[in-house]
């Protein structure tokens, strides 16, 4: 995850600037990117772990569409609401309003990044432990938990305290406004991080 947002953010750098292809570059840096690791990934589900087979189980396929299409709308509904925010205000306020909410919105969703990660680790790890079903398993799982909204508390405190000085070193004094969008925007990805560990 980690490699995956580097190179991301290297290759649209390299793109927008360096070869001057302006927001297509942007776009080309993330396609670039998931198309590397889509390939790495199926590399390592065929040889590495030996996952991927030929003969498929018609009673697993079965299975799995009954746990995850239920999941699509829940998908398509963080993507409604991941965007509808920028689609009003680019609405009812134009694009100058955009840009500058825009900017407090991609400082204030770093926490996301933070959450996302912690908890793509913490999920399996959580259901290896209440597939044991102890005592012991049940308090590691709370103890993990725990840890994580402290991880996510402090990240929290973290963007708040740190974004005056970010505004101020980094960005123009334009788009100052942002800064009091981040605040809310990284409360809002906290309690996102919180729904999805629960």
């Amino acid at each position: 995850s980690l490699s995956s947002s580097t190179l991301n953010v290297i290759l649209s750098l390299l793109f927008v600037i360096v070869f001057k292809f302006g927001f297509e570059g942007r776009l080309v840096g993330q396609y670039l990117t998931v198309t590397l690791f889509s390939m790495i990934a199926v590399y390592v589900l065929y040889k590495k772990r030996n996952l991927l087979v030929r003969n498929i189980s018609w009673a697993n396929m079965k299975d799995s569409l009954h746990f995850g299409l239920p999941l699509v709308p829940h998908t398509f509904g963080i993507m409604v609401i991941n965007m509808s925010d920028r689609l009003f205000i680019d609405h009812f306020y134009g694009k100058e309003q955009l840009g500058i909410y825009n900017l407090g919105y991609i400082i204030g969703s770093a926490i996301s990044i933070l959450g996302g990660a912690f908890g793509n680790a913490v999920i399996p790890f959580s259901y290896e432990l209440f597939a044991e079903n102890t005592h012991e398993a049940k308090v590691k799982v709370v103890k993990v938990y725990w840890v994580f909204i402290g991880v996510m508390v402090f990240a929290f405190f973290c963007v708040w305290i740190g974004t005056p000085l970010i505004f101020r070193w980094f960005v123009d004094a334009k788009f100052s406004e942002g800064s009091k969008s981040v605040v809310w925007i990284s409360l809002g990805y906290f309690f996102q991080g919180m729904y999805l560990l629960f």
